[in-house]
């Protein structure tokens, strides 16, 4: 195991290295900036150099997995507030609301993300929590731990092309490293958990694969390029549907003029062929055909085939791609339609789900909380289905009805898709109505109350029948004096 700062940092800044040319690749697929290289059969090259196509179809695949990974706050199997709201706290004063989104990005394009924890310094939230990206971050995993033993997190600088600082990680210590004609540790403390605070997000992980890989696989790249060479030779052939071809039998180029296309027949975009005639003898008309454009059906058809290639492989709704305009009849239909997308959402809000939980446990442990501050919760994530909310509130309704939710319960409103500040204001005010309606029980005033207990006690009656006041001997009225027993 390293345990030299410089060690660790050497370590990592290699691995970074051995793999940047995966993330770059992967990311430009991603922004739709991968040069796709022609065939050079069917469209002369100094053509192609001009048509720039690009195909968002690598970025659809990220970004509609990735909005079904939204976050709607934290939960407690005891409901335990002041852990709710510790954790609400530390989410907000991070900006991990809008940050944990890129979190998930950085994980689905290149297949792992990272999360860092730190106690946080003058006007840093305490804890601080941040998201990094594999191409500037990296660790040394430990197979039998199933966690990291070691990390480093690089500052680059893209004017000087260089790295020129770094915090590196280990299970006792942090350093943060300068480089100035070499590394030099600038500063070091000592975090004590035992652990690295560096979590990772790991996107289709498997045992042989544990940095996991990009949703951006081959046969999509694969996909996606041969449907970027088919809508390159569209935007050609619309060139030619546009001002179609035209054949002269009868003519020549002395005809036109020869060279000097200023005399003689012209043809050009937006004009007109003049052909007049001529009172020789021996003049015959020409015959001006024009030749039949080639359908762009066929591409069309080729491109909807690649399109369901990249369906089936991200598990993505045909429409999604823009060919399906059957428009389902129900909202059973629509979810038929998506489960394999929703259960793959579902199976990364699981894995992403227990890292955020772990870096929030380091960040708070470093901030001074006890360890096990965070046992027990889990994320609150927002259903990763498309359910329609006529739907959701019919079965919510049924649910409360048959006693199975509380009315005005948390659980019930997120069970609706209410926000978390919506939860609070709308359980506030269940507990300010159900108050009203009992200080009518409550409001019966002490002179109504005395009255009361003096009239039962004057109709207590003696053997005989008659009224006894004796029957109130020992008893206190309701001004607190007690009856004379005389």
């Amino acid at each position: 195991m390293l345990s030299n700062p410089i060690e660790i940092l050497q370590a990592c800044q290699r691995r970074i290295e051995s793999h940047a040319s995966y993330n770059v690749e992967r990311a430009a697929w991603y922004d739709a900036k991968q040069r796709v290289k022609s065939l050079d059969i069917s469209i002369p090259r100094d053509i192609d150099a001009r048509v720039e196509t690009a195909l968002g179809w690598p970025a659809l695949v990220v970004d509609a997995l990735e909005e079904r990974l939204n976050i709607n706050g934290f939960a407690t199997a005891t409901a335990n507030r002041e852990v709710e709201a510790t954790l609400g706290r530390v989410w907000r004063d991070n900006d991990l609301d809008i940050e944990y989104s890129q979190a998930h990005l950085e994980a689905l394009i290149h297949g792992v993300a990272f999360l860092c924890a730190q106690p946080g310094g003058d006007g840093d939230p305490a804890p601080t929590i941040t998201v990094e990206s594999p191409a500037t971050m990296t660790g040394i995993w430990d197979p039998v731990r199933r966690e990291l033993s070691a990390a480093a997190a690089f500052v680059y600088d893209d004017e000087a092309w260089k790295y020129v600082a770094a915090t590196v990680w280990d299970r006792e210590t942090c350093w943060r490293l300068i480089h100035d004609n070499g590394w030099h540790v600038a500063e070091a403390y000592r975090h004590g958990l035992g652990r690295v605070p560096v979590r990772r997000l790991v996107n289709r992980a498997r045992a042989g694969r544990r940095w996991g890989g990009s949703e951006i696989t081959p046969s999509i790249i694969a996909a996606t390029r041969s449907t970027v060479r088919a809508l390159t030779r569209v935007e050609v052939a619309s060139e030619f549907f546009s001002a179609p071809e035209l054949i002269a039998l009868g003519l020549s180029r002395e005809d036109f003029g020869g060279n000097d296309f200023s005399t003689g027949y012209t043809r050009m975009m937006a004009a007109m062929m003049l052909v007049p005639d001529t009172d020789e003898p021996d003049y015959q008309r020409p015959d001006i055909k024009q030749l039949p454009a080639a359908s762009p059906t066929p591409i069309v058809e080729l491109i909807r085939m690649y399109s369901q290639i990249v369906a089936g492989e991200a598990a993505l709704p045909p429409a999604y791609l823009g060919f399906e305009t059957a428009n389902p009849s129900s909202a059973d239909q629509i979810r038929a339609i998506e489960a394999r997308h929703v259960k793959r959402a579902e199976r990364k809000q699981a894995v992403f789900g227990k890292a955020w939980i772990q870096i929030l446990g380091d960040g708070l442990e470093l901030a001074g909380y006890s360890p096990g501050f965070t046992d027990g919760v889990t994320i609150n994530w927002a259903d990763a289905a498309t359910p329609t909310r006529a739907a959701t509130t019919d079965a919510i309704v049924k649910q409360v009805q048959a006693g199975v939710l509380p009315p005005t319960s948390p659980v019930t409103y997120e069970q609706l898709g209410y926000s978390p500040a919506t939860i609070d204001r709308l359980v506030a005010d269940a507990r300010l109505n159900e108050a009203a309606q009992q200080a009518p029980q409550v409001m019966m005033s002490p002179i109504d109350a005395g009255d009361a207990s003096a009239t039962t006690a004057q109709t207590v009656s003696s053997p005989t029948g008659d009224s006894d006041p004796r029957a109130t001997h020992g008893r206190t009225t309701s001004r607190g004096g007690a009856i004379d027993p005389s």
